[in-house]
């Protein structure tokens, strides 16, 4: 099932998520995961959000256990439990048909 995960750090500036994205291109993360639908930052620096869809829970789990947690940690980027939120519905004019 489709899932949105929220991000919702204390505190996170455009530096240390550009240091976050670094971090994941040492692990040899180049572009985002297969299954990653939709990666979305908004709001202002320093307090800015993050928002993901992807096509399942146990994929993102798989990629934030394996990589996503350690990025955090090599920047020092303290991440509250992420808020993960079963999809309804998906759809929009830039979305193509899975």
């Amino acid at each position: 099932m489709t899932v949105l995960v929220r991000y919702q750090p204390t505190s996170l500036s455009r530096e240390v998520y550009d240091r976050v994205n670094e971090a994941l291109g040492r692990q040899g993360q180049q572009g985002p995961p297969p299954e990653l639908r939709v990666h979305v930052l908004f709001g202002e620096d320093p307090n800015l959000r993050v928002s993901e869809v992807w096509e399942s829970e146990d994929a993102w789990r798989r990629w934030y256990d394996a990589q996503l947690q350690k990025a955090f940690t090599d920047v020092g980027l303290e991440m509250p439990a992420p808020e993960v939120i079963a999809v309804q519905e998906l759809w929009g004019s830039a979305l193509q048909s899975a």
